[in-house]
């Protein structure tokens, strides 16, 4: 238990299942720390057109398969703007 008396819990990587796990913990009155490896978050969806380290990335011209609609938090959706199935350059800048 934490000084606040809440939970503490550990979320292991910032890719979108830790966002969602973290957002979730949150929600639910825990305490989340969550640890990600890499210097920014979005897992996979971080692209990087060269990895030193030979981790997985998406592709340049990678777009979603799944609608704005679907893929989007509740609460920060794409912008209107946006098409229905996004380019993934739009992931992190909604």
């Amino acid at each position: 238990m934490s000084e606040m008396g809440g939970k503490s819990v550990c979320v292991i990587g910032a890719g979108v299942a830790g966002l969602v796990s973290t957002k979730e913990c949150l929600a639910s009155g825990l305490e989340p720390t969550c640890y990600e490896k890499d210097s920014d978050i979005g897992g996979i969806w971080n692209y990087k057109e060269s990895s030193s380290r030979g981790e997985p990335s998406l592709y340049a011209s990678c777009v979603f398969n799944t609608s704005k609609t679907m893929t989007c938090f509740s609460d920060f959706p794409f912008s209107e703007e946006y098409s229905n199935f996004p380019h993934h350059s739009y992931f992190k800048n909604t």
